[in-house]
C-alpha cells in the first residue's frame, strides 16, 4: 500500500487484470485506467470504475488505453476532475456495503 500511495497513476494489467490492485488503488484515492476486454477477468476493473462513476477511465481499445494514459499525464484538469470524483465517493459504501448480508446468512443457515 505504501508503494501504491507514492505512485501517480496505476494502470491495470492486460489481459489479466488485478482485482486487488483496483480496490487498493481506489482506497488510496489513486485512479486506475483499464482496458476492458471480453472475458470476465478482463472486466472487473471496468465494473468497479462504473460503480464509482468513473467510466471515463475505461478504454475499449488498446489505442484508447494509450490515449487515456497520455491524457492523464498531460491534462491537469482531467486529473483534478477525477480526484474530485474520488474525494466525493464513500468508497466503503460503494465497494463493500452491498446490502446482501441477509442472503449470505440465509445461505449459511441452509447449509447448517
Amino acid at each position: 500500500m505504501r508503494a501504491l500511495e507514492r505512485c501517480h497513476l496505476p494502470l491495470d494489467s492486460y489481459p489479466f487484470g488485478s482485482d486487488n490492485r483496483v480496490v487498493d488503488g481506489l482506497l488510496c484515492k489513486k485512479p486506475l485506467i483499464t482496458l476492458e476486454g471480453e472475458k470476465s477477468y478482463q472486466r472487473f476493473a471496468a465494473a468497479l470504475l462504473r460503480q464509482c462513476g468513473l467510466e471515463e477511465l475505461i478504454a475499449k481499445t488498446p489505442e484508447q488505453f494509450v490515449e487515456l494514459t497520455l491524457r492523464w499525464v498531460e491534462d491537469k484538469n482531467f486529473q483534478k476532475s477525477i480526484a474530485t470524483k474520488l474525494d466525493a465517493l464513500d468508497l466503503q459504501k460503494v465497494l463493500f456495503e452491498t446490502g446482501n448480508a441477509r442472503y449470505f446468512k440465509s445461505a449459511l443457515d441452509a447449509i447448517v
